[in-house]
């Protein structure tokens, strides 16, 4: 892990050192990176909405949008998505959700979001091909593959059980999952859901790419989008922190834009992202504490 990160930071700093050379950021965008960001998190509360919807937990739309706030906040204050963590514990102390059934909705998640992206990211890569760039034989067989193991698991809907404890949890869990996609209204809107959230992603780097100064068709963001929001789930550092920014640079280099200014695209992604959930997260944070404190003395009057 130590050598790692070492090596993560030495390229970001060779990377760094490059940032010269990019045009500085157009501050016309900014309002409109800033509502995107918050389409975005709106977006990632519904999804919570959907799933705990399925286990009978009703969510108001501001709630999820608050939590949606707060998961996002502690992803970037604690490793290996340690804001999945808080909403997990929140879900379980407020609404009485178990853990093994918030198991099965992130589960659910990485398959459908495993199997969107790998389809987009192969229709981008063949795209991108057949109209000229060279076709990386590599990277498409990676998103084929991606998405046939997703849709392979989510179509077999395997479930067990155990009287082992563990065992039990994983068996209960799975068996959570198969509910989920067995719910084909729950599931088209999970997959709408993830639609528009590519959708947003997509829209904010053709922006970003505009901001500084660089004319980028929006099917290479397409391509661009997906491995950033791939590299999300490498959870090395709270958030992707330096994955995300190095795997836009990759990629950006990879379709002839040039790492120094891919680089500088993920970092300004970063600064919005961050900064929108940062100012956020005080109004965020209050509501659902005053929504947490009400129900627990609605429940003592009770």
């Amino acid at each position: 892990m130590l050598a790692l990160t070492a090596v993560l930071v030495a390229v970001m700093a060779a990377l760094f050192a490059r940032l010269r050379e990019v045009p500085d950021f157009d501050l016309a965008y900014l309002p409109a990176l800033l509502f995107l960001m918050c389409l975005s998190v709106f977006f990632n509360g519904l999804r919570i909405k959907v799933l705990t919807g399925v286990f009978h937990v009703q969510l108001g739309v501001r709630e999820s949008f608050n939590l949606a706030v707060l998961t996002t906040v502690g992803n970037h204050l604690i490793p290996f998505r340690g804001g999945a963590g808080f909403r997990a514990y929140y879900l379980k102390k407020k609404h009485g959700f178990p853990y093994t059934k918030f198991v099965s909705t992130m589960v659910a998640t990485y398959l459908v979001i495993f199997s969107l992206y790998g389809l987009l990211g192969f229709s981008s890569v063949l795209y991108i091909g057949l109209t000229g760039t060279s076709f990386n034989l590599e990277l498409a067989g990676f998103f084929g593959l991606l998405c046939l193991f997703a849709v392979s698991v989510a179509l077999l809907k395997p479930s067990f059980k155990s009287s082992n404890p563990v065992l039990g949890r994983v068996g209960r869990s799975f068996s959570g999952v198969a509910a989920i996609f067995g719910d084909y209204r729950t599931l088209l809107a999970l997959v709408g859901v993830e639609l528009f959230t590519a959708a947003l992603v997509v829209a904010r780097f053709y922006l970003i790419f505009n901001s500084v100064g660089y004319d980028v068709a929006l099917l290479p963001c397409v391509f661009i989008s997906i491995v950033s929001m791939l590299s999300v789930l490498i959870n090395l550092t709270p958030a992707g922190l330096g994955v995300k920014e190095l795997a836009v640079s990759f990629s950006s280099g990879l379709l002839g834009y040039g790492l120094a200014e891919g680089l500088l695209v993920g970092v300004v992604e970063r600064f919005i992202t961050v900064s929108t959930v940062f100012l956020l997260s005080p109004v965020a944070g209050l509501n659902l504490m005053r929504e947490y404190v009400r129900e627990g003395r609605s429940d003592g009057k009770g």
